[in-house]
């Protein structure tokens, strides 16, 4: 195998970067009294200096628990704020953190690299909704064991696209009731044929039920996350234009994969095919979320988020490229991404002073994997699971517990 970083390794003494590692070495080698080293520390970091420092976050790395206790820890880390404290904004924005050791999911390393001045406030009397896969879901369990009214709509993987949740909030929004009454049944009776009379009016029915309790849930919370997670939806040529098929409506929750081919090979006997949306189709379809919501809930915030869950398959897909599903998740999750900040800073949506940003995915997707944790099944060995320690550290990111009876946040969060 070959060392790639020899070179680096060799020359460790001189490069910045290996800061944290000297110095344990140094205190190890010289065995260097508690209050020296402390004492020795502070001196290092104070009087640092140079362009690769201004890449530091000054965040203590975990290794340092192996050697001092939690008094002499609670030293060292005030040594650091001080340093912190005496960053340049643009520092925290526009560098990326450049020391690995420093990487982690304490809030205090969350704070140093995010702009945590634009969370949103939240408060023990909200209500709120969450949208999306599981990883909304988990989110709302989170607030609720925190004592914070939350309900869920979860959808199955395949089902939460941009896509796929503006055409279900098209008709929990809309006032027409003719698109109730006859268009959904309309729509059920064409892409659920196989079904007996008796099932269909079953499935009208629990749709319907559906889409009036969400518009219920929406028009009565203070809060909302939607959380984006893929692109791929299916489409119908109609008239020379392509229009996308509602697949809460076409598709069940289920995430069996015999089930999933059998729905995809029903709805393509309707014309349709699968494919992922493009990139400006993904910005109409969050346009049209954002327009849906604001129908029904003008003053409510509004959390967008992108979820970290791949995707669960992509069998049936029309895929010219002959792309694997890893691949197919890597770009429909980079689409969501840049189509989101897009519309998020869209001349006519900039305006909304009560939208936000969560970034769920960066922290899962760039900030988990420095650290060396297993990112994915740690509990239940499932590779579409995000481990415990991570989900509770994005949870916290937004939620910060203090004493007062009703404010829990008065963070502001915007990207």
């Amino acid at each position: 195998m070959i060392n790639f970083y020899k070179d680096k390794q060799n020359n460790r003494k001189i490069l910045p970067r290996f800061f944290y590692r000297n110095f344990i070495d140094h205190i190890k080698e010289n065995n260097l009294s508690k209050d020296k080293a402390i004492e020795l520390f502070e001196d290092l970091v104070l009087s640092s200096k140079g362009s690769d420092y201004l890449k530091f976050t000054w965040n203590l790395p975990k290794i340092f628990n192996k050697y001092f206790n939690k008094e002499e820890i609670v030293k060292l880390e005030s040594i650091l704020k001080k340093k912190r404290d005496k960053r340049l904004g643009k520092a925290k924005k526009h560098i990326y953190p450049h020391v690995s050791d420093e990487f982690s999911l304490d809030g205090k390393f969350l704070e140093s690299v995010f702009d945590t001045s634009k969370l949103p406030e939240i408060l023990k009397k909200d209500i709120f909704f969450t949208m999306g896969s599981c990883f909304a879901r988990n989110f709302s369990n989170f607030l609720n064991e925190k004592g914070i009214k939350s309900k869920n709509l979860g959808f199955a993987e395949d089902l939460n696209t941009p896509g796929s949740n503006a055409s279900f909030l098209d008709f929990v929004s809309t006032e027409n009731r003719e698109l109730l009454t006859e268009e959904l049944p309309s729509l059920i009776n064409h892409y659920w044929s196989s079904l007996n009379q008796k099932e269909i009016d079953i499935l009208i029915k629990t749709k319907t039920n559906e889409i009036l309790a969400v518009k219920e849930l929406i028009e009565s919370c203070t809060k909302i996350i939607i959380t984006l997670g893929n692109t791929i939806d299916f489409y119908k040529s109609i008239d020379g234009n392509d229009e996308i098929i509602p697949k809460f409506i076409s598709l069940d929750h289920s995430e069996d994969i015999d089930t999933r081919i059998n729905a995809a090979a029903r709805i393509k006997k309707t014309g349709a095919y699968m494919r992922m949306s493009t990139f400006s189709e993904t910005k109409s379809h969050i346009k049209n979320i954002h327009k849906f919501v604001r129908k029904l809930a003008p003053k409510a915030t509004l959390i967008f988020t992108v979820s970290p869950v791949p995707i669960d398959s992509v069998l049936g897909i029309t895929d010219l490229l002959n792309l694997n599903a890893i691949e197919i998740d890597c770009i429909s999750k980079s689409t969501i991404r840049t189509a989101l900040y897009e519309v998020m800073n869209s001349a006519e949506i900039i305006k909304d002073d009560n939208l936000f940003y969560l970034p769920s995915y960066e922290i899962v997707k760039w900030v988990a994997p420095v650290i060396g944790l297993p990112i994915f099944g740690n509990e239940d060995a499932a590779s579409r699971h995000v481990s415990n320690d991570i989900l509770n550290s994005v949870c916290e990111f937004i939620y910060n517990d203090i004493s007062d009876d009703s404010i829990i946040s008065k963070q502001k969060y915007r990207l």
